[in-house]
């Protein structure tokens, strides 16, 4: 909330993350499901919490922290048995790996 010109400090976010490691046909499909809050919880004079929406994203917002998704996915993720960019099987890796 500071590029909106709130102190961070002055509000609380929040966010829950499950992860999922089977698809519905019982197959290994490790996926993650997010629910984030989009703006912040603020104690009002009151001292009850009031939600304040974030606001919308301009194009701008968006486009620097995207670009620096590939680098940081590639230092997180090595190579697979298919390397990358690149489609494999379970079957083709255990060939590779002899």
């Amino acid at each position: 909330m500071a590029p909106r010109g709130w102190p961070c400090s002055s509000g609380r976010g929040g966010a829950i993350t499950l992860i999922r490691r089977f698809g519905s046909a019982a197959n290994l499909n490790i996926h993650l499901h997010c629910l984030v809050l989009d703006g912040v919880y603020r104690c009002g004079a009151d001292g009850l919490p009031a939600f304040v929406e974030a606001g919308a994203r301009t194009d701008d917002d968006l486009h620097a922290p995207l670009q620096t998704l590939p680098g940081v996915l590639a230092a997180a993720v090595p190579p697979g048995p298919a390397g990358p960019g690149q489609r494999g099987t379970a079957q083709q890796a255990d060939q590779q790996r002899g």
